[in-house]
């Protein structure tokens, strides 16, 4: 990023330089009288700070911070480093009373490891000062490990609040470290771009923006104490919502196990007047076929009937009829006597509602007493006129 600012902290001073393009375009500083005034400082600092400038790296010095380099560690992944220096924190730092928070990354090939811790305190003050001025902070780490970053090899001297840390580089990265309280000048150091005359002293604050803390603190402040808190509040948590689930569970079922055992006891209350109205409904179709059959056989009677009354008012004098026969295809054979089968034939070809009257087989003649008569057979579609 080419803009951000850089700010270091010591327990006496903070300072504050924003660097664009490798170079510091706005420099300030601010003498504190303890951390607790960190907050303020930097918030107050941090809203003077030229337009555009959103983002800041913040680095830890002199007394606010302890920086070791350690040997004989196991070689492990920065995750697991980093925790296994945490849980070992007071074997190595001063804890005062106070809650810790450590960092901790690998310094040199040699297997040394560069470890670092500072009070929770000082790095929520942090934290709440960038929040206030509305910045947005990449990181926090120590000035020794900015600063080893930007030099060269060889011992050099870095001062802040009166002690001096003496810094082997090797590489980019310390090798050695010894904290000293000899006097000495606190505006040597190397030369800050944008920055003269004791421009120098910033070049902490310098670094810190242009390189990625190392080792770094994490910024929600967390330690071996607050992350058991934060385990046991997520256990404390998850517990609970398993008791939710379950209660929950343990509801729905007993609130379906009473509507079945309501709905079986509805069922066997209402039971015989289910009974009743099935066999009602039973009796009911059994009716109704009946009355449709009752009234297929009237129409087909008064059918019936109303064909014997035209065949009677139809046929000729000395005419009568022997069988009458009438299929489901409206076609109707009747078997007669009479003096002429042709004067029946034609008798009943003029009746209303008869079609294609015709005779069938041969016409025999018969002896009635002392009349001779024609045996006839005769068909003919039958339909009946509509009422008008």
């Amino acid at each position: 990023m080419s803009r951000r600012l850089g700010v270091v902290i010591s327990r006496t001073a903070l300072r504050v330089v924003a660097v664009e393009r490798g170079r510091v375009t706005w420099a300030a500083e601010r003498a504190l009288d303890g951390a607790g005034e960190i907050a303020a400082a930097l918030a107050e600092l941090a809203a003077e700070r030229p337009r555009g400038f959103t983002r800041a790296r913040v680095a830890i010095a002199g007394a606010l911070v302890q920086v070791k380099v350690l040997s004989r560690l196991p070689r492990l992944s920065a995750a697991r480093l980093d925790r296994a220096v945490a849980l070992q924190a007071g074997r190595w730092f001063l804890k005062n009373g106070r809650p810790l928070v450590t960092g901790a990354a690998r310094s040199g090939a040699n297997g040394g490891v560069l470890a670092a811790a500072v009070e929770r305190g000082v790095l929520d003050a942090v934290c709440d000062g960038a929040a206030r001025a509305g910045l947005r902070c990449d990181g926090v780490g120590t000035a020794v490990g900015a600063c080893a970053q930007m030099l060269g090899d060889g011992d050099h001297d870095l001062p802040a609040d009166g002690v001096w840390d003496r810094v082997a580089v090797q590489g980019g990265v310390p090798i050695a470290i010894r904290r000293s309280k000899d006097a000495g000048d606190p505006g040597a150091g190397p030369p800050v771009p944008g920055l003269d005359g004791d421009g120098a002293r910033f070049f902490p604050a310098y670094a810190i923006a242009l390189v990625r803390p190392t080792p770094s603190f994490a910024l929600n402040g967390s330690d071996p104490e607050r992350s058991a808190a934060t385990r046991r509040l997520a256990v404390r948590v998850a517990v609970v919502a398993a008791m939710c689930w379950v209660a929950a569970a343990t509801i729905g079922l007993i609130r379906v196990n009473g509507a079945v055992r309501s709905s079986r006891s509805e069922l066997i209350t209402l039971g015989p007047a289910l009974d009743a109205a099935v066999a009602v409904e039973r009796d009911l179709t059994l009716a109704d076929g009946l009355l449709t059959a009752v009234q297929g056989a009237q129409a087909a009677r008064s059918r019936d009937a109303e064909l014997l009354s035209l065949l009677t008012r139809t046929l000729p004098d000395s005419a009568y009829l022997l069988s009458l026969r009438r299929g489901r295809d409206g076609r109707v054979t009747v078997v007669g006597f009479g003096p002429s089968a042709a004067e029946t034939l034609a008798a009943i070809g003029r009746a209303p509602g008869v079609v294609s009257p015709a005779l069938q087989g041969g016409v025999t003649r018969e002896m009635t007493g002392s009349r001779a008569v024609e045996r006839f057979i005769l068909s003919f579609t039958w339909r009946p006129m509509e009422p008008q």
